[in-house]
């Protein structure tokens, strides 16, 4: 059945040979039967050959088997062993926790924090990388196992050895992401109310820091969150599908409930909010006022005329998310995505938001290298191209981000009073869990 790899075949009624289907993954399908009703009814297996690889089970082959789960580009890799998943997630976890105590900590400072901005600039590049890694191209050209990495800065609760732990299928993990932000919301109050009683934030700065705080977890957390929601939507119209769980037909009630709460609350309605927020407030840039005081955050770090920029940073992301989860055809949604960026680039040029010329020109290197690594994705996944040259344009896709990175890393590093009062939080971190347990 070799001509049919990455076809998926289903009886048909009568004699009609039976209707094929092209697997999500290509590689999942090794061919089939290629049989009609009446060999069906000659021979009771002849529809029950194994159509898919190994790993692979479900409808056209679109689940993964018990002990693999989903990788960003869709397919189907077998899970380490749950130590090791295990070790990672908390890996994960303590990175991230890191970087929000760091990010919360320079945020309710009274003075301004280059640091915190040149943070913000990294996670921005970092969650559009990890959009990236989920194009239809990436499986194909070799780019996507390099970039993966990205999806972890994104608090998703699709992350690969998360799905080898938890074990949920998507309408599972669509509940659980409904439920991320309201459990660390109130993880957050908790630790607010640890620190308030251990002495260490005033009962006047309570809610600022608390506001301030969930604010950072959101920023960290709308990519990943986002395209789980927005995933929901997408179907395949030939088997009447969701392409997220080929099991789930689409329009399912409960599927479609829980979606439009994701995006009603968190895909919309907490930029939205913030934005209105600020827009309204007279005097935004007012060191001594609450809206300061508690968005902060947000708008750090951008000239006064850029008050609402990080809202259009957001817009980049959606829309790149959009383009991923909707266009399924590879060329034209790495095309899009790259017109995006160009236009966002385009944008950032003109606008120049930053007061520093090094964090415009970082930020406008971020967008290029971006723009670079959707355009040599798609050329690299291209059947035209050779081994050869599909390696070479890989290891100067993953050279090029790994090179930028470095460079942010450095230039974040440098802000010396960011990395001490990131260290100064490290002890804190275990009595302060100690004493969530015990409001717990």
């Amino acid at each position: 059945n070799a001509e049919y790899m990455g076809w998926y075949a289903r009886p048909a009624p009568d004699n009609a040979p039976a209707r094929l289907y092209a697997c999500e993954a290509a590689s999942a399908c090794r061919g089939g039967a290629y049989v009609t009703q009446s060999d069906v009814a000659r021979d009771s297996t002849a529809a029950q050959q194994p159509q898919c690889v190994r790993g692979y089970t479900g409808v056209i082959c679109g689940q993964c088997s018990p002990g693999f789960a989903a990788t960003t580009a869709g397919e189907c890799a077998r899970c380490l062993p749950t130590a090791a998943s295990a070790f990672l997630v908390a890996l994960v976890l303590v990175l991230l926790a890191a970087m929000m105590i760091a990010l919360i900590a320079r945020s309710q400072m009274a003075a301004k924090s280059k640091a915190s901005i040149y943070m913000k600039v990294m996670l921005n590049y970092v969650q559009i990388l990890g959009v990236l890694s989920a194009m239809s191209a990436a499986s194909s050209s070799g780019v996507a196992n390099s970039v993966r990495w990205a999806q972890a800065l994104s608090l998703s609760v699709d992350l690969f050895p998360v799905q080898c732990l938890s074990g949920f299928a998507f309408r599972e993990r669509l509940l659980a992401a409904i439920l991320l932000v309201p459990t660390v919301a109130v993880l957050i109050a908790l630790a607010v109310v640890a620190l308030q009683r251990a002495g260490r934030i005033s009962a006047g700065r309570t809610t600022t820091v608390l506001t301030g705080s969930i604010v950072v977890f959101v920023f960290m957390a709308y990519t990943g969150l986002s395209r789980t929601f927005l995933t929901a939507f997408a179907c395949r119209s030939d088997l009447n599908r969701l392409l997220a769980d080929l099991e789930i037909p689409c329009g399912d009630t409960s599927v479609i409930a829980m979606a439009v709460v994701g995006v009603v609350f968190v895909v919309f309605g907490l930029p939205l909010a913030a934005a209105v927020t600020l827009y309204s407030s007279a005097e935004p840039w007012n060191r001594t006022g609450l809206v300061f005081m508690r968005l902060r955050f947000l708008y750090e770090g951008y000239s006064e005329s850029a008050v609402l920029w990080e809202f259009v940073i957001v817009a980049r992301k959606l829309a790149c998310i959009l383009i991923v989860v909707y266009v399924r055809e590879q060329t034209s949604q790495a095309c899009l995505v790259a017109l995006v960026l160009l236009l966002a680039l385009v944008v950032h040029a003109r606008s120049a938001p930053f007061p520093f010329a090094l964090l415009n020109q970082l930020e406008a290197a971020s967008i290029a290298v971006c723009i670079g690594t959707a355009l040599l994705t798609n050329v690299a996944a291209s059947p035209l191209v050779d081994s050869a040259t599909r390696i070479t344009l890989a290891v100067l896709c993953i050279g090029a981000n790994i090179g930028f990175f470095a460079v942010l890393l450095v230039t974040t590093a440098a802000q010396h009073d960011a990395v001490v009062n990131a260290t100064r939080q490290v002890p804190v971190v275990g009595a302060l869990l100690a004493r969530i347990a015990v409001l717990s």
